[in-house]
């Protein structure tokens, strides 16, 4: 019996010790990360992690015609020597040749040294880059990439002499090449961190354009060319994202969960009080359907008027006033063409890979969504001035939103959904609207019906000096 207890003794100190360098190694790493401030996002792509491959979930839930390798031009090391994408190689020296002339004459060297000095950084900004890329190879992709988006970003063809005027902009201009090559640069997977541009515009005595110093936009904090398109959509600058408009659990559970600790009922206690199961909390974190917005052709006969917002206004100036007489559910203007679909679907995913830059694009494509059910809906709000429709069929610009609206789990539209939700829902208010709709479209409607009240109130006087002197002579 002895004998068999100290070999059970024995079992479990030697079952232990891996258990004690798994959790050595994990403390190491978490020390590791905790050192390295976590994922903060700061200007100029400083943060580790942004330029991913596209998630699987995603690719098997958008199906094969994924926008997502480039087909004119590879920027970054993902698509770096594709066979189609060669011709597009030489269009980048001609950039970098523009911008050598620019700096006055500066030699090649002095623009490699700064991207050397951060090249572990650059390599840091990639989720899966290759670890066979040597230093010098990384390096002459880094540069070249960099001063083709400076090229194509800052208009330096203007400023030079031909033959090297010839920029790829200039021959792509107002052809439908200028949009695949549009598309291209803002794919998930064909980036190059801001960080890049950041060090070539800080380079020499520029005449070409501003130092950062001075107020050159392209002292980016952007982290990437996408992420310079995904803020200019939002706003100049974004809004911050508020802790309750963040993904995940603490922003299901509501603040109350999050500051109050969690108090356990006594055995004695367990009878007499009701406690919440884990079917019951699960339950609880399942979006509501009451939250959601109807379309904007039912909300429009609910008495919803619709208002676009102010030209510039970037896509978080979503805003619902409402008074005594009607609800005006504010949207910003959304110009879809050939490009819309390519675009939010590499933001969705940058967004859903890189949580810390939050869900804007996300959330407002799921708001849109709901907004937008057939086409109809985008007929409606093409007529309102909020949808300017280039696909060539409203039902083309619907599939758009019903396809990407599907991933918005966190939604910072949530105070403009409950205020929408609230007026449309009540029978009076659809029966008020209907009212309208019937009775004071037109003034002649407004004439007749205030006729017809008029005869009414007449009939009802009449009515009354009629039945008043009879129930007099009976007093």
């Amino acid at each position: 019996m002895r004998r068999q207890e100290e070999e059970t003794t024995i079992n479990i100190k030697e079952d232990a010790a891996p258990t004690s360098c798994w959790a050595a190694d994990i403390t190491k790493d978490y020390k590791e990360y905790a050192a390295s401030g976590s994922l903060a996002v700061a200007g100029g792509g400083r943060s580790l992690k942004c330029i991913f491959k596209w998630p699987h979930d995603l690719e098997k839930l958008l199906g094969e015609d994924i926008y997502r390798e480039p087909q004119m031009v590879a920027i970054g090391p993902y698509h770096h020597g594709r066979p189609h994408l060669q011709p597009m190689e030489r269009h980048k020296k001609n950039a970098l040749f523009r911008i050598l002339r620019l700096s006055g004459g500066l030699p090649v060297s002095i623009f490699v040294e700064p991207l050397k000095q951060v090249e572990q950084k650059l390599r840091d900004h990639y989720d899966e880059l290759d670890p066979s890329w040597s230093s010098d190879s990384f390096i002459q992709m880094m540069l070249l990439d960099g001063c083709f988006l400076l090229d194509f970003l800052l208009a330096l063809d203007k400023k030079v002499d031909a033959p090297l005027a010839e920029s790829i902009r200039l021959q792509l201009l107002n052809t439908y090449g200028y949009a695949v090559f549009i598309r291209d640069i803002q794919l998930l997977e064909n980036q190059i961190p801001g960080l890049v541009l950041d060090e070539l515009i800080n380079v020499g005595d520029w005449t070409g354009f501003r130092k950062p110093e001075s107020g050159s936009k392209l002292s980016f904090r952007a982290l990437h060319f996408l992420d310079l398109q995904r803020k200019s959509l939002l706003g100049n600058p974004p809004a911050p994202v508020k802790e309750q408009h963040r993904c995940g659990l603490l922003n299901l559970l509501g603040p109350r969960r999050r500051t109050q600790p969690k108090t356990f009922p006594s055995s004695s206690q367990q009878a007499d009080k009701q406690s919440t199961s884990n079917m019951d909390f699960a339950v609880e974190l399942l979006p509501k359907r009451e939250k959601y917005v109807r379309s904007a052709t039912k909300l429009r006969a609910a008495g919803v008027s619709f208002q676009k917002c102010p030209k510039d206004a970037g896509l978080l100036s979503v805003s619902f006033d409402r008074s005594w007489l009607r609800g005006v559910l504010h949207l910003p203007e959304l110009v879809l063409d050939e490009t819309t679909e390519g675009v939010f679907m590499n933001m969705v995913a940058f967004e859903r890979m890189h949580p810390e830059s939050g869900t804007q694009v996300t959330s407002f494509l799921s708001f849109m969504d709901a907004l937008i059910d057939t086409a109809d809906d985008v007929s409606f709000l093409g007529n309102e001035g909020i949808v300017k429709n280039n696909l060539g069929s409203d039902e083309a610009a619907s599939k758009i939103f019903n396809k990407l609206g599907i991933h918005g789990m966190c939604n910072p539209f949530d105070e403009a959904q409950q205020k929408v939700q609230k007026y449309a829902s009540p029978y009076m208010q659809e029966w008020w609207a209907h009212f309208k709709r019937t009775h004071f479209t037109s003034p002649w409607t407004v004439l007749s019906f205030i006729g017809a009240l008029f005869f009414i109130l007449i009939t009802i006087v009449q009515t009354a000096y009629t039945v008043l002197p009879y129930y007099k002579r009976r007093g």
